[in-house]
């Protein structure tokens, strides 16, 4: 299964990107950083895979007005279970 998943994410012309939340002290989702893009999600952002993975979210983006932020409505929290 490993296999077909690694396969449609390397040759999907969808651009898929997984992230890690960065959080802050008061345990509050403050931004992501890229851990894993596919070939087509650096083309729609204009920088190679190389560039973007470890970068921050808000930068990487910014810079191509490319940009995605959480509503400003919700509130991401950290449950102390979850530490």
């Amino acid at each position: 299964m490993e296999k077909y998943v690694e396969h449609w994410f390397n040759t999907s012309p969808q651009g898929v990107a997984f992230l890690e939340p960065i959080w802050n002290q008061q345990k509050t989702i403050i931004d992501f950083r890229y851990k894993l893009v596919n070939k087509a999600f650096a083309q729609i952002v204009q920088q190679t895979q190389e560039e973007l993975i470890g970068q921050i979210v808000k930068p990487a983006t910014q810079q191509n007005d490319f940009f995605f932020t959480a509503s400003a409505n919700h509130s991401y929290r950290r449950n102390a279970a979850d530490t």
